[in-house]
């Protein structure tokens, strides 16, 4: 028997499961502090140890594949880095002569497309010293910039399945292939980030008021160069001892690339470039990942020990202890439960008709036409929105996905909900410093060169940014999609 199904089991169930996630997501529970992957690894090993679920159902729980996808993409945006690429990519991208606001709107698209090509934690662990240092070295207020780079990441990694890790969630337990993902859902990272970019014009208007120009080139070189030592990771820093500024309207011509390996970079190059063209013909991402990431780690050779040192193992056992305690709460039938109560909790004809297309759903009925209809579509991006903003979105996409079971419905509705789990998910990111992953590297990293990232200032944008992209998202997943 895997599981024990027992009034006892399922109380030792959901007192783990009610201290686990919160404890995950805030990093401590009741004045204990643990990090968020050994909090998920204790609270599977609490459910195996209680006998609430047993080792085989544990393994069984685990999602190998997206463990896989998730590994592969970390080696492939580890062999980038270490050749130079996220630094060289930085320097091209601010060549020229900008004004500051056409800066932050090249700062805001460049994250937003990086980020939906490789893990947007990855982007903005590798941009954020870059960002901090050119914007001292051109005079600006780091501030916009950062937030810039924390908004568009998260932005603009709703738009493909290797965004981050909840697409990755949503596009395995889907069936949602790469190409589908992205023409259905591309659209709304692109109105997020213009989103974006319009509340960061307004609230800082006056920090980015004036006419005069600044050369990125030669600055935003000159900060490269300065952080080029860090090789991607956090770099220690002072606040603004010994940095000079150059003033808004230096006119210094463009100032050498920074230096890369040019062999490393072309391989890296081309792997990742076979992995998306992979991606694109429709081979499994997870199987198109890995093929990158053994080419590259062969490539280089005894070097390759140093790729796997970059490897965000973390990350891994977070996901893996995830699946088990989720998966054990799952079991237990409450989720499916909570998630009707919430759905049906409108009232009237809308309450009788979303509730009941859910619970058509989950009893593996071809249901889905007012579920997917706009009315259902919006209730479920204000509760997964809302379930993302409390336990993270991780988590919350963990306990949606078995209480919907996309599986069991034809593939349009069943891509539309899964589709809009993601969407809600991972634009409820940009609510609160605490509501990702990415904004805490940004914050984190910023706070080790003496810039701070203040909850209070974050709130101020991550607010209207959050709302204004959620209520596009639905109308455009409920209307145009």
């Amino acid at each position: 028997m895997l599981w024990r199904v027992d009034n006892v089991s399922q109380s030792l169930t959901l007192a783990i499961g009610g201290v686990a996630p919160p404890l995950i997501a805030f990093g401590r529970v009741a004045g204990a502090r643990l990090g968020r992957a050994p909090a998920a690894f204790v609270g599977a090993t609490a459910l195996l140890a209680v006998q609430a679920v047993d080792l085989e159902a544990a393994v069984r729980l685990v999602n190998g594949e997206v463990l896989l996808l998730l590994f592969s993409l970390m080696v492939v945006n580890a062999s980038l880095a270490s050749a130079g690429a996220f630094r060289l990519l930085a320097t091209l991208m601010t060549r020229g002569t900008l004004g500051p606001k056409r800066l932050l709107a090249l700062l805001v698209l460049s994250a937003g497309v990086l980020s939906a090509l490789f893990l947007n934690d990855t982007v903005v662990l590798m941009l954020t010293p870059l960002v901090v240092r050119a914007a001292r070295r051109l005079g600006l207020p780091p501030l916009p910039y950062l937030l810039g780079l924390a908004l568009a990441a998260n932005a603009g990694s709703v738009a493909t399945v290797t965004g981050n890790p909840q697409n990755v969630l949503v596009a395995v337990g889907a069936g949602i292939g790469y190409g589908e993902f992205a023409a259905r859902i591309g659209p709304v990272a692109l109105l997020a980030l213009a989103v974006t970019l319009g509340v960061l014009l307004v609230v800082f208007r006056r920090e980015l008021r004036g006419g005069r120009l600044v050369v990125a080139g030669a600055a935003t070189a000159g900060a490269v160069a300065g952080a080029a030592g860090s090789e991607g990771h956090v770099a220690e820093g002072h606040a603004k001892d010994g940095i000079e500024g150059v003033p808004v309207g230096a006119t210094a011509g463009p100032a050498p690339l920074p230096r890369v390996q040019r062999g490393r970079l072309l391989v890296s190059g081309a792997a990742a470039l076979l992995m998306l063209a992979g991606f694109v013909a429709g081979v499994p991402v997870a199987l198109a990942a890995a093929i990158a990431a053994a080419l590259l780690l062969a490539s280089h050779g005894r070097g390759a020990s140093l790729i796997l040192k970059r490897v965000d193992y973390e990350l891994l056992v977070l996901f893996a202890g995830l699946f088990v305690v989720v998966g054990a709460i799952a079991a237990t039938g409450l989720p499916e439960q909570w998630l009707l109560g919430l759905l049906g909790a409108g009232g009237g004809a809308l309450s009788g008709q979303v509730g009941g297309a859910l619970g058509s759903a989950l009893g593996g009925a071809a249901a889905g036409q007012v579920a997917t209809g706009p009315a259902g579509l919006g209730i479920l991006t204000a509760v997964t929105a809302a379930l993302s903003t409390l336990v993270s979105n991780v988590p919350a996409v963990l306990v949606l996905l078995p209480a919907l079971a996309l599986p069991t419905l034809a593939p349009p509705a069943g891509t539309t909900l899964g589709l809009t789990v993601a969407m809600a998910s991972t634009l409820a990111g940009n609510l609160t410093l605490m509501a990702s992953v990415a904004n805490l590297i940004v914050a984190e990293s910023a706070r080790r060169l003496g810039e701070e990232v203040g909850f209070w200032a974050y709130l101020r944008v991550g607010v209207p940014v959050t709302l204004l992209s959620l209520l596009l998202g639905w109308l455009y997943l409920a209307f145009v999609a």
